[in-house]
């Protein structure tokens, strides 16, 4: 609102929110070990999908 967000912060802001929801979808995945390789789990469908 008070427009101090450029460009270049909010592409940094995007890259780290980006990069800290891959490392706990990880985190999550090595928890459930190999049920989280089997596509009936929700842990998998939400791996597979983060670029």
């Amino acid at each position: 609102m008070e427009r101090k967000l450029d460009d270049t912060m909010a592409a940094m802001v995007k890259l780290y929110a980006n990069q800290a929801q891959g490392k706990l979808i990880t985190q999550c995945l090595q928890l459930f070990g190999g049920y989280g390789y089997m596509h009936e789990y929700p842990i998998i469908r939400a791996y597979t999908s983060v670029p």
